[in-house]
């Protein structure tokens, strides 16, 4: 069992690596190669005639120059997504679920579908929990996909997972999950995608430790606002309050102290191994001061 994990880690391992690294280390490899290959068949072909030599030359070489080609490709696709990450939120997640809808085979009008579910996300009383919400958390799964299976299911949860939000309200995990139920089945998407998507869009309400690792890679993405910059995480934090601008300030201060000291009690605030790795330590700091402004808000009452 051990041996096999320690392969499976690898495997996990390699899959984490910057596609330019992969590429490095084929072009290292590549070289290593023709420096100790290339003298020995060099004098070998030599032997027999110049024409050998110079077909020898071409075939070593080929795997380097399709390397190089490969490394060009990808450079201009990344630059791509940079570029689409920079401008508008609205398109970049219009262009991103369309995608999505087309590499599902989705039946019907995926274009209606996506201004439908941004119309929720315009709502004025949305401080946060916004369309630019829903595109940190799809960048953000993109760093860590290589963990899951079921890619799809969980970029399709997380467009839906906020589509219903009222602050004032505690079932707005289920509606959002209802939602999504409902365009799955117009989309003639099957029963095992509509039960995946489902279950993970209401985990984001849920306490419990979770056991499958998508739910955890959900849940984890949905929480890596406290882990982020300072300045970040007080952006989020004027946002929230915002949001729940109807609530008195003492109400408001007990509520969210509750959420926040259930985070930091946790063995760990976030349940998969590659996140915590990147945020639990600045989220541990970034809780501990909102509580404390929470707590000073609660003795001046």
């Amino acid at each position: 069992m051990k041996l096999k994990q320690a392969i499976l880690e690898m495997r996990l391992g390699f899959k984490e690596l910057n596609i330019y690294l992969k590429l490095g280390i084929g072009l290292l490899l590549i070289i290593v190669l023709e420096v100790w290959s290339f003298p020995i068949w060099k004098e070998y072909f030599t032997k027999y005639d110049k024409v050998y030599e110079n077909i020898l030359t071409t075939i070593i070489n080929l795997p380097l120059i399709f390397l190089v080609i490969a490394l060009f490709i990808v450079g201009l696709r990344k630059y791509g997504e940079v570029i689409d990450q920079a401008g508008d939120t609205e398109e970049y997640l219009k262009k991103r679920y369309l995608k999505l809808w087309k590499s599902l085979h989705a039946k019907g009008n995926g274009l209606f579908a996506f201004k439908v579910l941004a119309d929720y996300y315009k709502e004025k009383h949305r401080s946060y929990h916004n369309l630019e919400h829903i595109k940190n958390c799809l960048i953000e799964f993109d760093s860590g996909k290589h963990l899951t299976k079921n890619a799809k299911a969980i970029q399709f949860a997380l467009f839906y997972h906020d589509a219903i939000y009222y602050p004032e309200v505690d079932n707005n995990e289920e509606r959002s999950a209802t939602l999504a139920i409902d365009v799955i089945i117009e989309a003639g998407l099957t029963k095992h995608f509509q039960s995946l998507v489902e279950s993970l869009i209401i985990i984001t309400s849920s306490k419990k430790l979770l056991l499958s690792l998508d739910l955890k890679l959900m849940t984890d993405i949905d929480l890596i606002i406290f882990g982020r910059p300072e300045d970040d995480f007080d952006e989020y934090e004027i946002k929230i309050r915002q949001e729940y601008d109807f609530a008195e300030n003492q109400d408001f201060a007990l509520g969210r102290l509750i959420i926040l000291q259930y985070l930091l009690d946790r063995n760990s605030i976030y349940q998969t191994e590659y996140f915590r790795n990147r945020y639990e330590n600045q989220a541990r700091i970034n809780i501990q001061k909102s509580i404390n402004k929470l707590k000073g808000v609660l003795r001046l009452g």
